[in-house]
């Protein structure tokens, strides 16, 4: 008979089902039921005792003979659920599963597990080996082995006899976990057979891991975490361990990413597996074992330098021989970004507290701890208002909720911040963060130092009541400014006028004002304002001390001299600081002459002009001073 009373075909991973009832599909059931009444398929298995009931074989082979190079779709004859025998056609149906145990020509073989010849009182499964045993791991190793002679040429797991879960070691039990306990042998709703002691709908992915390791589900419910449970990102807990050869032996508890059947070297060479620019993707051969594809979220803020953290192999922290588990947690965290130390993920090394840990006195690095105690310095005590995706709004003062804040990290890219002594900090301990140039534009990175400054104290974001946008008064349309992006306008000035090395054609720098007044690197605190070196007032005479004489030479404008240009500075001086009279960054008139200072909670107001010989100024008649006058440079 050509013609089939019930078809199922699995080719290349379909199921077609095919129900054709004729009069001669019933012509064989009737054949059977006279022949055999005792053995009906409806009634009887079919699997006894061979030796004994002869019949039995004619039972089954009668019909086989109608099912040539399809036996598999013989054995679904009966195990459809309308006889006695075991019902699995739904587990091989994929329009309901989403993995199938199929033979490598990704075609249903019963007999690659089952021999239908074996008395089931004795094999109730009718499993069958082939050099292992007939139960657990065996018939599961009898294919899935690294060997020349291999006939599934996919997924070898010849690591598994030496794996932590085969030997479950520390444990009270010492039980070993088996085959069938992680995945179902006919298939599963999830990928790769998962299921737990061959429940599957409730422990896909991570949840069948978290059956057993109860204290790492609660770590990836921390508020940070690697994102297993995300099917945008494609990662599992598979991913960093293969759950066939991780071991508990040291080095061996985590797997290579961009291959899960070999082991990794260093905790840092992990992490870099999928932090670089070549994230793993999948990949299932008999030597390379990727079992998802890793993907990075790609919209992430203006300041965000992205996932590939390579250069951390050539940051200061590296080489002070630090790896990715000294401040990150590798599941979760009760901080943002995994932020742990040494694997304590508790809110005492939350943001600047981890940075701290270290940068301390007697943490071994630079304290930096100190400076932030003094009377001014950077906010970093703000917790929790920093993000990796911030941008302008997130650094905008508001009179309520406001979101300005300055962290570490707004600063310091800690993968990559590297200590040159004596060279460049855009290369050193700024390398890689970035900031906004005199165009309101994001640079990322910064190439000039002023470029982070930038991004908080300007007009790219909403700033404080009395804080000006530091872009505009640094630009070079000013009529005067500090010569900060480019040379500055007063031409000519005499060398003996500054400190040496300064001159009329240096460039300044943010750090060259701001900073520790004891010396120490960084615009981190100071007890002076404006985080400044020196002090910088208005109400009193000028001292030595002043911030302006770093640079200009003390003597020129507190004595009479030939080198100023102005011959009466020496008598302003006497009364007033620098800052009475000039901006400090830039001014709409030339020489940095400023429109008005304050002494006392008192506004005098500068009447500056230039004139041929030189220029003229006055301020208000009750100001004490002067009237207008008019006066002769020099030179």
């Amino acid at each position: 008979m050509a013609d089939l009373v019930f078809f199922a075909k699995i080719h290349e991973g379909e199921l077609v089902k095919k129900f054709a009832i004729k009069l001669s599909e019933l012509f064989i059931l009737l054949v059977i039921f006279v022949k055999f009444p005792f053995y009906s398929v409806l009634a009887h298995n079919f699997h006894g005792d061979f030796s004994n009931t002869s019949n039995l074989c004619e039972s089954c082979h009668r019909i086989l003979s109608q099912f040539p190079g399809e036996k598999a779709n013989f054995c679904l004859f009966c195990h459809d659920g309308t006889t006695p025998g075991a019902n699995v056609l739904e587990d091989f149906d994929p329009l309901k599963k989403k993995s199938i145990h199929l033979n490598k020509d990704k075609k249903l073989d019963c007999g690659l597990c089952h021999s239908p010849h074996v008395n089931r009182s004795s094999n109730p499964k009718l499993l069958k080996s082939r050099g292992m045993t007939q139960s657990g791991e065996g018939i599961c190793l009898d294919c899935h082995i690294q060997e020349s002679t291999s006939t599934m040429g996919r997924l070898p797991q010849n690591n598994f006899l030496n794996s932590a879960h085969f030997i479950r070691t520390p444990s009270s039990t010492n039980s070993k976990i088996s085959c069938l306990q992680c995945h179902n042998p006919h298939g599963s709703t999830n990928p790769f057979l998962i299921s737990f002691k061959g429940e599957d709908e409730s422990h896909k992915e991570e949840n069948l891991c978290f059956s057993c390791h109860k204290k790492e589900e609660k770590e990836f419910s921390y508020a940070s975490h690697h994102p297993v449970s995300s099917k945008k990102t494609g990662l599992e807990c598979v991913s960093c361990h293969n759950p066939h050869s991780v071991q508990s032996e040291e080095g061996k508890e985590v797997s290579d990413p961009q291959n899960t059947q070999k082991f990794s070297l260093t905790t840092s060479e992990f992490c870099l597996k999928c932090h670089s620019g070549n994230a793993p993707q999948v990949t299932i051969t008999t030597s390379v074992f990727i079992p998802y594809s890793i993907n990075f979220r790609s919209n992430y803020g203006p300041f965000f330098n992205g996932w590939n953290k390579e250069d951390f192999l050539s940051s200061s922290h590296f080489k002070a021989g630090f790896s990715c588990f000294t401040c990150h947690h590798p599941h979760g965290s009760r901080n943002l970004n995994l932020t742990s130390f040494k694997g304590d993920n508790s809110f005492s090394y939350s943001e600047e507290k981890l940075c701290l840990t270290c940068h301390c006195q007697g943490g071994g690095a630079k304290d930096v701890e100190r400076e932030f105690k003094k009377r001014f310095s950077h906010p970093i005590e703000r917790s929790f208002l920093h993000r990796d995706g911030e941008d302008f709004a997130d650094l905008a003062y508001f009179p309520v909720n406001s979101m300005r804040h300055a962290e570490c990290v707004d600063c310091h890219d800690p993968h990559l911040a590297s200590n040159t002594s004596g060279g460049s900090v855009i290369q050193g301990v700024l390398k890689g963060v970035g900031g906004v140039n005199s165009s309101l534009q994001v640079v990322n990175p910064i190439t000039k130092d002023y470029e982070l400054c930038f991004k908080c104290h300007s007009n790219y974001t909403i700033l404080p009541p009395g804080q000006s946008d530091l872009s505009k008064a640094f630009s070079l349309l000013n009529p005067s400014y500090h010569p900060l992006e480019g040379r500055g306008k007063n031409k000519g000035i005499k060398e003996e006028a500054f400190i040496s090395p300064w001159d009329e054609n240096s460039l300044v720098s943010c750090l060259n004002c701001h900073g520790s007044e004891d010396g120490s690197k960084g615009v981190h605190g100071s007890n002076y304002s404006y985080i400044l070196k020196m002090p910088y007032q208005e109400k009193f005479p000028n001292h030595q001390r002043e911030i302006c004489f770093l640079c200009h030479r003390y003597e020129v404008y507190k004595e009479p001299s030939p080198y100023t240009r102005f011959s009466s500075h020496y008598i302003h001086t006497s009364k007033f600081s620098c800052r009475a009279c000039h901006e400090s960054h830039g001014s709409k008139h030339p020489y940095l002459i400023t429109d008005k200072f304050s002494i006392d909670g008192k506004t005098y107001f500068i009447d500056f002009s230039l004139t041929k010989r030189g220029g003229s100024c006055g301020i208000s008649p009750d100001s004490g001073c002067h009237k207008k006058k008019e006066y002769e440079k020099q030179y």
